[in-house]
């Protein structure tokens, strides 16, 4: 019977759109000693501070006799709960050659993305193409459960194929032991068909921790325009590090070899690359003082639309 230590990953991405099967090995190009041929997972969907089990059948051409059970469990390549145990406390050791069974349950933690997303019931808007962007509008307090609509927003992302979330961020300045300082005062998130935009509260709430790991997240692109001091400044008086990011115009000078398209605004960039029509965001720009909320969401899900459209062709 020979000794070794034995680790197993397992990585579990939950979704409507994925069944709890799916199995995806850290290291494609790695032998591994135990084969996993299956995770089962119940309750499917999860449910938020409720039991869950995951029922992993694997295979070992060893006699196994020790080692340790890693389990992470991420949602979209959202890191939601790791933890470590010992593999005999979850199933029966020797593990013997063939196949074997490991089953845990658990109630994982409140933050879980909830199995419904959230629905985005702000006004809806028809873009030059007929496409539709619907919209939300959030004022941020303590009580406030924004990960539904983050969690919206990245399966929408799986859905358009090219996981790419277009971000724009807006700053307040303010006072602080006579140094100005500039703080995050509002977000807009938006997708090929969402719209998401987030008023933030003067001071630091719990909820938050979700926004900052949305934007920590691997698995999207976040674009926006002339984003490098924004990404400065997020990383300075929040510690907001969004790890995955493109600057579009950028992209857009390398792939059109006109470098002077780097410095243009959002409108400018758009008009440059895709051609878009700009007559109705700009009727609305031209009366910004007077535009009620459904005009100025209107405005956020049309700028989000046409950046999303530019980094659409740009990839092609």
């Amino acid at each position: 019977m020979s000794r070794f230590s034995l680790a197993i990953s397992c990585f579990l991405f939950v979704s409507t759109i994925v069944k709890a099967t799916d199995v995806k090995y850290c290291d494609d190009n790695e032998e591994y000693e135990v084969k996993v041929q299956g995770v089962h997972i119940l309750p499917y969907p999860i449910v938020r501070d409720e039991p869950v089990t995951f029922s992993i059948s694997a295979n070992t051409e060893n006699v196994i006799s020790r080692g340790k059970l890693l389990i992470e469990v991420s949602y979209f390549g959202w890191h939601i709960h790791s933890e470590t145990h010992d593999l005999c406390d979850e199933t029966k050791c020797p593990v013997a050659i063939g196949d074997f069974l490991v089953t845990h349950s658990q109630v994982l933690p409140g933050y879980t993305p909830h199995n419904h997303m959230a629905s985005f019931d702000g006004p809806g808007f028809s873009m030059v193409d007929k496409s539709w962007i619907q919209t939300k509008a959030i004022d941020i307090v303590s009580s406030t459960d924004i990960s539904p609509y983050l969690s919206r927003l990245l399966e929408d992302c799986v859905w358009n194929g090219n996981r790419a979330i277009v971000f724009e961020v807006y700053w307040d300045i303010e006072s602080v032991n006579t140094k100005s300082k500039q703080r995050l005062s509002s977000v807009k998130l938006s997708t090929k068909n969402l719209c998401l935009f987030l008023r933030l509260p003067n001071q630091f709430t719990d909820n938050l921790n979700d926004l900052y790991r949305f934007f920590a997240s691997k698995f999207v692109t976040f674009v926006g325009v002339q984003i490098q001091e924004d990404l400065v400044l997020l990383k300075e008086n929040h510690g907001i590090v969004i790890r995955s990011y493109l600057e579009i115009g950028k992209l857009a000078a390398v792939a059109r070899g006109t470098p002077i398209v780097e410095f243009l605004g959002t409108r400018e960039l758009a008009e440059k690359i895709h051609g878009n029509d700009m007559s109705r965001l700009d009727s609305i720009q031209s009366k910004w003082d007077e535009a009620g909320g459904n005009d100025r969401l209107e405005a956020a899900a049309i700028e989000g639309w046409l950046i999303y459209n530019v980094y659409d062709q740009l990839q092609q």
